[in-house]
């Protein structure tokens, strides 16, 4: 493995910029931190952006394949940020209300464009966005936001995307850890979250939602604290799904059913308030139809959504009635309410 001053060299030479790795708190002569040091500080949740799905700070990415709404939705979530708005139905906990959204595939007037049509939803006035920062020169970008984070403080930088600015092997994994530590130092450094924007394998968006259908080396996704896939509905071209199929700190139940969203001709996501389990996402997969068949013998046999949602470990009961109700040559039998009503954005 190269040394980590060559890795540094090299990212100079590809136009990234180094940052100075910031001194660890200082607990002892000999530089550790005892448990008993650590437990006493009580920390009994993890600090988030958005709860509870992102944290305050650290690495954090949202894949899928192309044209799915990716940027319109970090786009959305620097919006949220900055007005202290909801996310998709999730509390944001802004502190500076400031975001840096760093574009290398959309210019000046793309981001323009798609910023006046995505407000036609938001009805913000512009004056409120100031704080919502766009670059478009990816040059020396660590030392550039390293600046900008020191004069005015930001809640959350997007990178949108990463293979724009890493340009070298995604197959290397100590060269994709070594050029993820330095964003991981400027988040420690300035306390802010970097979100990602990466890119699914190619046809992975028919394989089961997962953190490994992120494109290159394992390093990529074991960095980050949380992973987001955004999918296409396979029925409705009006229907997204985020799944979240890595989160750190996150139950397991928030990775395993996919957030069901509205995306608006406007290019703007709503919660929908139903979910759906990541096989129904899958195509021509066998053990999605195993459950399925499962699923509808419970219900011929007399139980109800909820007592079946129990046992199979669906939470949504809106999934279970989707799965009844497309059952070929199935009769759909009476819903129950599952309490969920559709949101609106809360602008």
């Amino acid at each position: 493995m190269e040394n980590l001053d060559t890795d540094f060299i090299k990212m100079v030479a590809n136009g990234v910029g180094v940052i100075e790795p910031q001194p660890q708190e200082e607990t002892g002569s000999n530089g550790f931190i005892s448990a008993t040091d650590l437990i006493n500080r009580e920390v009994d949740e993890i600090e988030c952006l958005v709860e509870p799905i992102l944290p305050r700070s650290g690495v954090v990415a949202t894949g899928g394949a192309s044209d799915t709404g990716k940027s319109a939705l970090l786009r959305q979530l620097g919006v949220c940020v900055c007005t202290g708005k909801d996310f998709i139905g999730f509390p944001v906990n802004s502190i500076h209300k400031s975001a840096i959204y760093v574009s290398t595939e959309d210019d000046e007037m793309a981001i323009s464009f798609l910023m006046r049509k995505q407000n036609r939803d938001f009805q913000l006035h512009p004056d409120e966005l100031l704080d919502l920062k766009f670059i478009f020169n990816s040059e020396n970008l660590l030392v550039n936001l390293d600046e900008i984070l020191k004069e005015t403080p930001a809640d959350l930088v997007v990178i949108d995307c990463f293979t724009d600015i890493y340009g070298r092997s995604m197959n290397q994994a100590n060269e994709v850890r070594t050029f993820l530590n330095q964003f991981s130092q400027l988040s420690n450094k300035h306390q802010c979250l970097v979100m990602f924007l990466h890119h699914t394998g190619k046809k992975k968006e028919n394989d089961y939602p997962s953190k490994h259908n992120l494109l290159g080396s394992q390093a990529f996704e074991a960095k980050m604290r949380a992973v987001f896939e955004l999918r296409d509905d396979l029925a409705d071209d009006s229907k997204k799904h985020l799944c979240i199929v890595k989160g750190n700190y996150l139950p397991a139940d928030f990775k395993k059913e996919s957030y069901v969203l509205e995306f608006t001709d406007n290019l703007t996501f709503r919660n929908t308030g139903d979910r759906c389990v990541f096989d129904m996402l899958v195509k021509n997969d066998d053990s999605k139809k195993e459950r399925n068949e499962k699923i509808v013998s419970m219900v011929k046999a007399g139980m109800t959504y909820s007592q079946i949602a129990e046992e199979t470990g669906i939470k949504s009961r809106g999934t279970i009635s989707k799965i009844v109700n497309n059952y070929n040559g199935f009769q759909t039998f009476p819903k129950e309410t599952n309490g969920n009503s559709k949101e609106t954005l809360p602008f």
